[in-house]
């Protein structure tokens, strides 16, 4: 095989790879819009649409172990091939994620009283961005596009401790929004979650460029050290 040829199948899984991502972060905004009307029929929509999340990440990874086995490439090859396993792992269970806050909608549907939350809808924003901004530095191999995904998951964990706060502050004042308040804050744990899997991805860009993860790590933790 050329080199040539190589790059080009490599190359088509990056592309399989970025497409899935972007399917991935439409799919985050779904489920906060069905959640907020509380639409039964778009939430069962999600849940079933999870299945070609599932098949995407199958493909790719098929593929990518099919390259491995035929093509047996080395160093810097290997790590690029590793890395898209990697991400098309954490790209699926960002889409479980998902299908799980359409579930909860379809419980909070049922439910005598509605609640909904504007930081819960922060908190999933945020992630969308953070996700296509931790494929953008993927796709150009910058690691410092990916210290700023990092880093940025702190927002995230914040927005979720005031959500926490509101919904047992209303469960205190109104004991008959308990469940409701309860599904929010599954909702809200849900998406803190994917955050924590988009950070995943941003390491793996640093693996793919330098091999060396725990640098990476280590150099961001010390930017983020308070004095």
């Amino acid at each position: 095989m050329t080199r040539e040829h190589y790059d080009a199948l490599l190359k088509e899984l990056d592309g399989q790879l970025l497409e899935m991502g972007e399917s991935v972060a439409q799919t985050i905004a779904q489920c906060v819009d069905t959640l907020e009307s509380l639409d039964v029929d778009s939430a069962q929509q999600l849940i079933e649409a999870d299945n070609q999340i599932d098949q995407k990440r199958y493909d790719i990874e098929n593929q990518a172990l099919v390259l491995i086995a035929t093509q047996q490439p080395l160093a810097g090859d290997l790590r690029v091939v590793a890395a898209i396993l990697t991400i098309a792992t954490e790209l699926e269970r960002i889409g479980d994620y998902c299908e799980g806050i359409a579930e909860l909608t379809l419980r909070m549907a049922a439910e005598p009283v509605a609640i909904t939350g504007t930081d819960v809808r922060s908190m999933a924003l945020i992630t969308q961005t953070l996700l296509r901004q931790s494929l953008e530095a993927y796709r150009d191999r910058n690691v410092e596009m990916a210290g700023e995904v990092w880093t940025e998951d702190d927002n995230v964990d914040d927005l979720y401790e005031q959500v926490f706060r509101s919904m047992i502050a209303g469960m205190i004042a109104d004991r008959s929004t308990i469940r409701s308040r309860t599904y929010l804050l599954w909702v809200a744990h849900n998406i803190e979650r994917m955050a924590d899997r988009v950070t995943n991805i941003a390491e793996r860009v640093a693996f793919v460029v330098t091999g060396d993860v725990a640098t990476f790590r280590d150099r961001l933790r010390s930017q983020t050290v308070p004095g």
